[in-house]
């Protein structure tokens, strides 16, 4: 029974030791670059490289410091793009490297950008890409382009680093707008997160989307708001609040609920024959450091006999994050359009995909 006993401490330790070991092999960490835009869109977008086939380089300045094994990369939708019908997902013969390498003496000759003997981290293969035709209302859109590699690349931080991606052939030469930053943008669209769905009118769902951007160069925030399948040739609103109160409300749109409380403005107008209404002009106001963090609620209503009750249709509810200041891009690309196999490409400094690194 004694030795029983005596044994329990080192079985805890072993099980212990087990435990902290899946932990670390399940977890998972990102790092985003830009770091300004892992909660908020940028302000560009470029179809390249997965447009086509060709070379691609990325070399990213912004990656030194801790020590980390990367194990995935990922992309997202540009939200600034509208709802089109050739940005659908495609299948591509491609393989990706990984490199140590000097962000500040970036070249246009590809080999030149590796410090070291690039390692095959995804070795070539078909990969389907996500369906990227519909523009999300949620603001960044979710990073559902993601390649996964065959090993984790340990990546020390005492260097820059550069992926190469290299795309032999695709079934669609299409443009396919992935979400991109550039160094010299003064904006930043807000973060923008969507409840509930709208009330049903004669032209489909209600919806409302809406774009916030912080701009430093004029030091103003705009805001805006465009309604979607709203009742047609109806007066309608925009409401303008601090909080979501999520109340039910009986007499709207059979117990539909309000995801605004209003108390801020209420901006007028009318829906056209489909339905559809922007706010013209936008509303706009200077931008103050404070601002970036600040959230406001926002909802749509407009008249529609139809739906019974207080004959009012009312959309989803909007939550807008107003986004902070951008900052200085440490990354920059090298592009061949078309020759996976080029020595060399053309170089855009300070502009590249805006990329999730999974670790």
């Amino acid at each position: 029974m004694s030795d029983d006993l005596r044994t329990v401490p080192a079985v805890r330790r072993a099980l212990g030791a087990v435990l902290t070991t899946c932990g670390l092999v399940s977890a998972q960490a990102f790092v985003v670059t830009p770091a300004h835009c892992a909660l908020h869109e940028a302000t560009a977008g470029t179809s390249d490289p997965f447009g086509g086939t060709g070379r691609y380089q990325q070399i990213h300045g912004d990656l030194r410091g801790p020590a980390r094994a990367f194990t995935a990369l990922a992309w997202r939708r540009d939200c600034t793009g509208i709802t089109d019908t050739f940005s659908f997902g495609r299948s591509m013969d491609l393989e990706l490297a990984l490199a140590p390498s000097d962000f500040a003496a970036t070249s246009a000759t590809f080999a030149a950008n590796h410090l070291a003997a690039p390692t095959t981290v995804l070795t070539r293969r078909m990969v389907s890409s996500p369906d990227f035709r519909t523009q999300p209302v949620a603001w960044p859109a979710p990073w559902n382009f993601e390649l996964v590699f065959d090993a984790p690349y340990p990546h020390g931080g005492t260097t820059d680093l550069v992926f190469d991606l290299k795309i032999h052939s695709t079934t669609s030469g299409n443009p396919y707008e992935c979400d991109a930053e550039g160094g010299g943008s003064t904006a930043l669209f807000g973060q923008v997160a969507t409840v509930g769905a709208g009330c049903r009118t004669a032209n489909g769902n209600m919806l409302l989307r809406s774009t916030w951007i912080t701009d430093t160069a004029p030091s103003r925030l705009t805001m805006s708001w465009s309604v979607e399948r709203g009742p047609s040739n109806q007066t309608a609103v925009v409401l303008l609040g601090i909080t979501n109160p999520a109340a039910s409300f009986a007499g709207l749109c059979r117990g539909y609920s309000l995801y605004t409380d209003a108390a801020i403005l209420v901006l007028g107008g009318a829906t056209d024959s489909v339905g559809r209404w922007s706010t013209v002009p936008t509303l706009s106001v200077p931008w103050r450091p404070a601002f970036a963090g600040a959230s406001l609620t926002s909802q749509a209503a407009a008249v529609d006999t139809p739906q019974g009750g207080l004959g009012v249709a009312a959309s989803n509810g909007l939550t807008c994050t107003v986004a902070p200041a951008p900052q200085p891009v440490a990354f920059s690309r090298v592009l061949a359009r078309s020759t996976p196999a080029a020595a060399s490409g053309l170089v855009t400094p300070n502009y590249g995909l805006v990329t999730r690194w999974r670790y």
